[in-house]
């Protein structure tokens, strides 16, 4: 059987969420226009399938986020507004570009998830901004709108009445917002690998330890200085794997912060992942590919974050 084209969103419209006041921000529009040059320049693109993102609706955001946060993020006008509006936020700056941006990626995630599961793409990537795991259903925090994610886990589910979502996410930090979208829902299946360091890292939550709170939530909490790349590829083949395929997911979303790479300033005495790891657990999730659905499964990439712009080439 001939695999279905990869996929991808990408929109330039999305660059425009900026910080105005400080270039150096390390969640800049740069980290997302260097990966599409870098897939552009790489020729992995040629072939591809491009999904145009579109906003996404309020009916849609609505799925995980409250209406007065959608509404207060569309009424920001200017920078004193974003200013006002940021702060009382964790990690968080805006300009007014920003919703616009926040809706083009969760509506670009959505259409790309609907492509998926419809058969017209195989394996995807929405190289989209700003991210979205941290992102509460009321809160916006940690550099994220809305939570991408999320939302097109709930679209897939509710919207397109698949009975089963998976999400895995392998970020340097623990995506806090996708937990609490999911947690408890037996719809859905949420992994998280992330820096904890025995309840020192951010978000310094001990759900985010071995938490056994939730039917549905499996936490890695990566404790020890330098966890190795083995380590980390080891955990998907011997526990990820056969739990989802225990699990029969019907699509599987990953949330993919690439901060853990070893050449990211933020690596601190994290993971220490470098590209052969990253690619090595992406083919390992493709071995659980048949679902119950008896159609191939392919996982669809939602870009999170790196910080450094030398993971890129890296």
């Amino acid at each position: 059987m001939t695999p279905p084209p990869f996929g991808y969103v990408y929109d330039e419209r999305m660059l425009e969420h900026k910080c105005n006041y400080d270039g150096t921000m390390a969640e800049r529009p740069e980290r997302m226009a260097l990966i599409h040059d870098r897939l552009l320049r790489d020729g992995l693109l040629e072939d591809a399938v491009k999904i145009d993102a579109r906003d996404a609706t309020e009916d849609e955001l609505m799925l995980v986020h409250a209406e007065d946060l959608i509404h207060g993020l569309d009424a920001l006008k200017t920078d004193e507004d974003c200013e006002d509006f940021c702060r009382d936020k964790e990690i968080l700056w805006l300009c007014p570009e920003s919703a616009k941006a926040a809706r083009l990626a969760a509506g670009g995630t959505i259409d790309l998830v609907k492509a998926n599961v419809e058969g017209r793409v195989g394996n995807s990537f929405a190289i989209v901004r700003p991210p979205g795991h941290h992102a509460f259903g009321k809160t916006p925090q940690g550099y994220c709108l809305y939570n991408n994610v999320a939302v097109a886990a709930k679209y897939a589910v509710e919207r397109l009445h698949l009975n089963k979502a998976a999400v895995v996410d392998f970020d340097y930090h623990a995506g806090n917002g996708t937990h609490y979208a999911l947690r408890g829902d037996p719809r859905f299946h949420f992994t998280s690998f992330h820096a904890y360091h025995h309840g020192a890292f951010w978000p310094w939550n001990d759900e985010f330890d071995f938490c056994t709170d939730y039917d549905n939530t499996v936490m890695f909490p990566l404790n020890g200085p330098m966890n190795s790349e083995s380590d980390f590829v080891s955990a998907f083949h011997h526990l990820v794997i056969p739990i989802l395929k225990e699990w029969k997911p019907e699509l599987i979303l990953v949330s993919a912060g690439f901060d853990s790479g070893y050449f990211d300033i933020m690596l601190e005495e994290g993971q220490g992942i470098k590209a052969h790891g990253f690619v090595t657990n992406q083919s390992v999730l493709d071995t659980s590919r048949t679902g119950p659905l008896l159609r191939p499964l392919w996982s669809v990439v939602v870009f999170e974050s790196y910080i450094g712009l030398d993971s890129v080439y890296n």
